[in-house]
């Protein structure tokens, strides 16, 4: 069964998806989130929109802000005219406390949502041909995740207002849905918002943290964290917005997000394991270590490997500084157990090390809860 929303895209009539198909995927995340309480909450949206979502936000644009230089600038509440990597973090910060006031979601708000997160950003050419509210020029969307697909226009400039305007009465009308048909709504409006492409810049971030906006509106608390969910997947994720894109089927989007949105609540409930075995909270960089952890592949485990995986989503540092930075302090709290070495070397006379996880935590854990884990595959057998 398809549903068709009231959004009309320019070459297929009506966006729609397959009811029918998604429903054995929404009934999967209704029920883990039924039974996972904490995550109900507004204190857990406000935790999650600090700091890692600002990460993954920008993330999900190839850019790589370490948690450390996150903390330093929301902490100081600084902005340096010289440096951008300061601008787009402070931006993102001031966006998420702008959405947290509930305000309604309407032309209006969203101008000023847009100032706050595109401040200092733009260029002179994208400030000087904007109109009132949106573009006024054509713009051309390369994907660097797609360096093999033509550039995307938007929509043209004098039908912007139109389409933005079906799009905020779609955010508007009936919102009495449960926790994941307001989910399934949110990622609508997130694509949609892509679709449309109103603005030069800042498309992407905006679009998603209006999808955040109205989850928090929705009080839909638990998937605040959908930037995560997309952060270590992002060709996938380009791939289904131009699939939905050439097709006006939105149903692989949707799919897409309703997966790994559980995937990330699953690892939020693995953290939550470990907060508890060790009696103390992790600090950001130690959860950050152990969700790449979690995206390694197969189940042995180096100091390299683990660096290899920090390099892809940070400023590059060597394996060495890693271990002493990042991995050290699992370690201190037996979290991370060394094993051994490899024959390969950290830096001269200093050995990969082998490592495994507390197999004592890996016994605690309710595997019902995180089942796309595979968890598993971290025990030694005996």
């Amino acid at each position: 069964m398809y549903n068709y929303l009231p959004l009309k895209t320019k070459n297929h009539g009506s966006l729609c998806y397959n009811a029918s198909y998604l429903e054995a995927y929404k009934e999967t995340l209704a029920s883990y989130i039924e039974e996972e309480k904490e995550i109900n909450t507004l204190k857990f949206a406000k935790k999650m929109l600090k700091n890692q979502e600002i990460k993954t936000n920008n993330l999900i644009e190839g850019i790589t802000d370490d948690l450390s230089i996150i903390e330093e600038v929301i902490k100081h509440q600084r902005r340096k005219e010289t440096l951008e990597e300061e601008k787009r973090i402070l931006n993102l910060y001031r966006g998420y406390r702008y959405i947290l006031k509930e305000k309604e979601i309407n032309k209006e708000t969203l101008k000023e949502l847009y100032a706050l997160l595109s401040k200092d950003l733009l260029s002179s050419y994208d400030i000087t041909h904007m109109g009132p509210y949106y573009r006024a020029e054509d713009v051309y969307i390369f994907s660097k995740a797609r360096l093999d697909k033509d550039p995307y226009m938007g929509i043209s400039p004098n039908e912007v207002e139109i389409y933005m305007d079906m799009l905020l009465s779609y955010i508007n009308e009936n919102n009495n849905d449960n926790k994941i048909d307001t989910f399934i709504k949110a990622q609508i409006i997130h694509y949609f918002f892509v679709y449309i492409h109103p603005y030069f810049d800042v498309n992407g971030r905006t679009s998603r943290t209006t999808a955040i906006w109205y989850l928090i509106k929705n009080k839909s608390y638990p998937f605040v964290i959908m930037n995560r969910a997309i952060s270590f997947k992002r060709r996938e994720y380009i791939d289904n917005i131009i699939k939905t894109r050439e097709s006006g089927n939105i149903t692989l989007f949707l799919k897409f997000m309703l997966t790994n949105v559980l995937y990330s609540l699953e690892e939020e409930n693995f953290l939550l394991t470990i907060s508890k075995f060790i009696n103390s909270e992790l600090s950001l960089e130690e959860r950050q270590m152990l969700e790449y952890l979690l995206h390694s592949k197969g189940s042995e485990l180096t100091v390299k490997d683990l660096a290899f995986i920090y390099n892809v989503y940070n400023k590059r540092k060597r394996p060495y500084n890693i271990y002493e930075e990042q991995v050290i302090p699992l370690i201190n709290k037996n979290i991370l157990i060394p094993k051994g070495t490899t024959n390969s070397l950290l830096k001269k006379g200093k050995p990969n090390i082998r490592l495994v996880l507390n197999q004592e935590i890996l016994r605690s854990i309710n595997y019902d809860s995180v089942k796309d884990l595979k968890l598993e595959r971290f025990l030694i057998k005996k």
